[in-house]
């Protein structure tokens, strides 16, 4: 038993992953129920619209990737897979941290005619940074007034002796010695 393109496309749509498929224009093509559900775009509003103008993928630094720096464009070009941790805009306008996986798909004379974009929400790089925050925070600062805690105050002492002993401050300010010395001036 073989399977046409509807049953493809079947398997696609019942996905829980954002896949959509994307030309060589990053004129998107296909948007299955999953790339719905992640973003808030039904398939009808983004069909034939370049990718940048719905997604609008930024790094952790909030650097657009949509021009110069488009993991999309390179695929095509290049005919590699990549994987990138990327932010996507939502419908609603916020932001969403996906793992993107980006395949090239070619055609019978071996090139690349369109690209494949798999994103699955919940970057597992951005879940990691997220959960090293609240550890860090628990960890230094008190639960109720989010102040910090000994522990914190420690470190920062710590830090600022060592800063003190590699630049070869003195530890003590005298004033008096500053308030002599410009007198004289």
């Amino acid at each position: 038993m073989s399977l046409d393109d509807g049953h493809y496309k079947k398997v696609l749509d019942n996905l829980y992953d954002g896949i959509y498929l994307l030309n060589e224009d990053r004129k998107i093509i296909y948007w299955n129920k999953g790339a719905e559900t992640h973003t808030g775009y039904p398939g009808f509003d983004v069909i034939d619209m370049p990718c940048h103008q719905v997604l609008r993928h930024v790094d952790d630094k909030g650097i657009s990737l949509c021009n110069d720096a488009c993991p999309v464009s390179q695929t095509i070009c290049d005919n590699k897979l990549r994987e990138v941790e990327v932010y996507l805009r939502h419908k609603e306008g916020h932001r969403i941290p996906v793992s993107m996986r980006i395949a090239p798909i070619k055609d019978s004379n071996n090139q690349v005619v369109v690209a494949v974009e798999i994103c699955g929400e919940g970057s597992p790089k951005f879940t990691l940074q997220q959960k090293l925050k609240e550890m860090k925070d628990l960890a230094l600062l008190d639960p109720l007034s989010e102040l910090g805690n000994r522990r914190f105050l420690e470190m920062s002492i710590k830090g600022k002796l060592e800063e003190l002993k590699r630049y070869k401050w003195p530890f003590v300010h005298n004033p008096t010695k500053l308030t002599s010395e410009s007198h004289l001036s």
